[in-house]
């Protein structure tokens, strides 16, 4: 009865690679952002941070599901969390 109609419907478009280990498909041109971890790994408890990189467990749990725009904010609140670290 409905083979019809869902015969006549147009095949959905190909979606983008994304799951949960893997973040959306950005810009074609876009170069990807690098990881600011330096594979000094002691993470710092009383103020949530990683000594090495500067990033709080969250940035870095959540890293390979950011977008390009989310990692170079991680990486610029990485940054003043490193001077004022200093």
């Amino acid at each position: 009865m409905f083979s019809k109609w869902f015969k006549s419907k147009p095949a959905a478009p190909a979606a983008p690679l994304q799951n949960e280990f893997f973040a959306p498909a950005e810009a074609a041109n876009e170069a990807p952002v690098e990881s600011p971890c330096n594979g000094v790994c002691d993470m710092d408890w009383q103020n949530n941070i990683c000594v090495g990189c500067f990033r709080t467990p969250g940035e870095i749990g959540s890293w390979r599901r950011m977008t390009n725009a989310e990692k170079r904010t991680c990486v610029a609140s990485a940054a003043k969390r490193a001077e004022s670290w200093a």
